[in-house]
């Protein structure tokens, strides 16, 4: 019984040392994966966590759209680095609405078009099978999405021509391939909903004329937008980049995106026919939270401060097998901190249900992350 044993565990080393020794970058980088990135402890996260993925590829067969910060450099360069493994790059370098002026698209000076060059430039290179990714900038409501705000913003169709006009002024300008409108926060079951579609439809209009996309993000709560909506708004929307995170809060504190809760939000959204799951992208949190559940307190947590905690406290790192999400509490000034925090294995999973789902991803944002998750995509 000890001569199978141990003639069982001599065969599967020479089939991972003959992986890992092998000049094939994908078994190499799959051997990789499977020694390092999917066991739980603190030493294997921190000496993993930033290491270089060979292959640059995109493995993932759905759209993958990635949205950068100009707040967080580390974005761009994740960018550049693993532009194969997206199909659109979302910088948030705009915004827009009306004042005493008049309607105004305000955020030229946050564009990069060095980067954008690098990008293209680097994607020529590298992704010749599959073509470059696409910049499509978002574009977002200033001030929120209340009701007078909407009313002041598209209160005619010369407002909303005015800012078509001034939309397709920075497509142009840029050279860019479509445009995310960030309607996360837009009630569809409100009186504004008849000209912000008016709105959206004269600017899908101008998008297509030069091939442009048209992507609107969406909120998670299907009070303020549900597959009836989604009809709606279909025929002149590429792509719903919808927030499946932040399900939990200071008040209630937990994971970010349960499994079951992000698959819950998708099939509504879906409906029984499924016809549009395509132009649906799951949202998946590249960032973590810190919560202190005794004071009801928490707030968003980023990969190096992750690491920096696993240097220091050295916890016991948890896997929920519900949740599907990784986890570990520390101590400090007598209270417990709860860490909730994405990994390879939590994005692997997201890029299972979305295979299942026949939907593509959204991610928020690649800047956030540790470099290791992105040799899943």
């Amino acid at each position: 019984m000890h001569a199978v044993t141990l003639l069982a565990v001599l065969f599967l080393w020479t089939l991972v040392h003959s992986a890992l020794c092998t000049n094939d970058p994908k078994a190499r980088s799959a051997a990789e994966y499977n020694l390092h990135h999917y066991t739980t402890s603190w030493e294997s996260i921190v000496n993993g966590h930033d290491k270089p993925e060979t292959d640059t590829n995109k493995n993932f067969k759905g759209t993958t759209l990635a949205y950068v910060t100009p707040w967080n450099s580390k974005g761009y360069h994740v960018a550049s680095q693993f532009c194969c493994k997206f199909d659109i790059l979302a910088p948030t370098w705009y915004n827009f609405g009306r004042d005493k002026t008049g309607p105004f698209v305000r955020g030229r000076e946050n564009a990069r078009p060095a980067w954008i060059r690098k990008i293209l430039s680097s994607a020529h290179q590298q992704c010749k099978s599959r073509g470059r990714p696409k910049i499509t900038p978002r574009f977002l409501l200033e001030g929120g999405w209340d009701h007078t705000i909407l009313a002041k913003t598209f209160d005619s169709r010369r407002t909303s021509q005015k800012l078509v006009e001034l939309m397709m002024a920075e497509v142009k300008h840029f050279n860019f391939s479509g445009i995310v409108i960030d309607a996360s926060h837009f009630d569809a079951k409100s009186t504004a909903k008849p000209p912000f579609l008016d709105f959206l439809n004269s600017l899908a209009n101008q998008l297509k004329k030069s091939n442009g996309q048209l992507i609107l993000a969406i909120a998670n709560d299907q009070r303020l937008f549900d597959h009836e909506d989604l009809v709606e708004f279909e025929p002149f929307v590429d792509y719903f980049s919808l927030m499946t995170y932040d399900y939990s809060s200071p008040r209630k504190p937990g994971p970010s995106s349960p499994h079951e809760w992000a698959l819950s939000i998708v099939k509504r959204l879906q409906g029984k026919d499924k016809t549009h799951s395509k132009k649906i992208l799951m949202g998946v949190n590249l960032y973590g939270y810190d919560f202190i559940a005794a004071l009801h307190q928490g707030q968003p947590i980023l990969a190096d401060k992750v690491v920096e905690l696993l240097r220091e406290k050295e916890p016991i790192v948890k896997w929920h097998p519900t949740y599907r999400e990784h986890y570990f509490n520390y101590e400090r000034t007598q209270l417990i901190h709860t860490v909730w925090f994405p990994t390879p294995q939590y994005l692997k999973n997201k890029v299972q249900l979305a295979e299942e789902l026949d939907c593509g991803l959204s991610l928020w944002e690649i800047g956030q992350s540790m470099n290791s998750l992105y040799s899943v995509l």
